[in-house]
């Protein structure tokens, strides 16, 4: 008999930007959405940092278009 793991992982997902950082609601291979307010962000250099139970992994990121706002789709490379 298979047993089941009821195990969940704590995810969190952030976007960097220079001194402020805003959560992110969804995270694709190029593409995320910032949930909750965010103001206008300038077309720039950012960071995307996924943390999953207490572990960080940081992506340094382009956004080529900044981010108009939050609850957007935003491109970035």
């Amino acid at each position: 008999m298979a047993s089941t793991n009821r195990y969940s992982a704590e995810v969190s997902l952030r976007l960097i930007v220079g001194d402020s950082s805003y959560g992110l609601s969804h995270l694709g291979p190029r593409e995320f959405i910032v949930r909750g307010t965010c103001p206008t962000i300038e077309a720039g250099n950012a960071e995307i940092e996924v943390n999953v139970d207490g572990r960080n992994q940081t992506t340094q990121v382009f956004l080529p278009h900044g981010v108009p706002g939050p609850d957007v789709r935003v491109l970035y490379l």
